[in-house]
């Protein structure tokens, strides 16, 4: 990225890679491109492994080799990260058509991300059932409100708005579902995650996506468009 990029002056901004997931069943990894194992991969695999390419390749202003991307690790809770450039911090998402990865760059030190997609449901009754289950009250009131005013199709989007917000703080945490659902939650209409801990300041950015789906960016600090 070259430490211009990284100077006190400049604001943090959020680079979005996106890709539309492969319609074939399965698409065959090349070892010598990909730096991963021969043999089959599922589509959205496939397109997370194109986006995080795409994300390393901005990231240090080459194109890494095979041997770099293979040397790709999780944590014990899933959240993948290079060992060798731990700089280097992004975040994956895939549903419905399409995938998507972030990254922050610019400012003074690096930054971590939780980006999530949603495709907005189609089953109100299956949507309250999963708020009824893991939302706060408010959230869950909200919902409940719009269906009851016969606003079924605000509800699902709303629904949408939640639940990325919510997936995209655990991806930012690292945590995963041991992150209690309980614990934290979204306020949409400040841009922030509420949690025990009002003394630091987690922002929600919602992002334009295509139709159909939402789009939320989680981070510890603001950020401002590329």
């Amino acid at each position: 990225m070259g430490t211009e990029q990284k100077s006190a002056d400049l604001p943090y901004l959020f680079k979005l890679f996106l890709t539309e997931i492969p319609s074939s069943i399965s698409t065959k990894a090349d070892p010598e491109r990909s730096g991963l194992p021969s043999g089959s991969m599922r589509p959205e695999s496939a397109a997370s492994h194109e986006l995080t390419v795409r994300a390393l390749t901005f990231y240090l202003g080459r194109t890494p080799s095979p041997e770099e991307l293979a040397g790709r690790a999780r944590t014990p809770q899933g959240k993948p990260y290079f060992p060798g450039y731990p700089d280097f911090m992004y975040s994956i998402s895939h549903s419905g058509r399409y995938a998507v990865c972030g990254m922050i760059f610019g400012g003074r030190d690096p930054q971590p991300v939780g980006i999530d997609i949603q495709q907005i449901p189609s089953n109100p009754e299956r949507a309250l059932k999963i708020a009824d289950r893991f939302f706060s009250e408010p959230e869950k009131e909200s919902l409940h409100e719009l269906i009851r005013e016969g606003d079924s199709s605000s509800a699902l989007l709303l629904f949408a708005r939640y639940w990325t917000a919510r997936e995209s703080y655990i991806k930012l945490t690292g945590r995963g579902l041991a992150e209690p659902f309980h614990s934290y939650r979204p306020d949409l209409d400040r841009g922030r995650i509420i949690t025990a801990d009002p003394s630091r300041e987690i922002y929600l950015t919602e992002r334009a996506a295509p139709e159909g789906y939402c789009l939320t960016v989680c981070s510890y600090v603001p950020l401002q468009q590329e």
